[in-house]
């Protein structure tokens, strides 16, 4: 491929061509984090993404100086204070100093225009900081 700086217009080399339709479909991995300074057990639906596209989540990671028992679920963007269905395989995952890493879920597909929603369900020792990591693709 050459770049021609007088107009502007990039042209191919001999031999290339280009296809004359091409996929839409992108498939990219991205991921987003959640961190919470004074991580509490009355944390529900604070920390909320949504999922413009349709989505799999492949892998959630998270830690905390304590004990911390966390939630996901899927909600409806209609109405983001409602519980949805749960994400994790037994509803809960706890992260630990030493972090925590999940592949496997119950419900790792999310619609387009869902929400990602965590919550806090349980506290061990002091409240701390927690990190949530999530990896996804889309």
């Amino acid at each position: 491929m050459t770049y021609n700086n007088g107009t502007g217009a990039f042209s191919l080399t001999a031999g290339y061509e280009i296809p004359q339709t091409a996929s839409t479909t992108i498939w990219e991995t991205r991921s987003f984090n959640i961190s919470i300074p004074s991580a509490s057990t009355t944390d529900s639906g604070v920390a909320q993404k949504l999922f413009p596209f349709a989505s799999t989540i492949l892998e959630i990671r998270c830690s905390a100086a304590a004990n911390i028992t966390i939630g996901a679920d899927e909600r409806s963007s209609s109405t983001p204070a409602t519980a949805g269905i749960d994400i994790f395989t037994g509803g809960s995952m706890v992260c630990t100093s030493g972090g925590t890493t999940t592949s496997t879920f119950a419900n790792a597909g999310m619609a387009a225009g869902s929400i990602f929603n965590l919550d806090i369900d349980a506290i061990t020792n002091t409240t701390t900081t927690l990190q949530v990591y999530v990896k996804y693709q889309q």
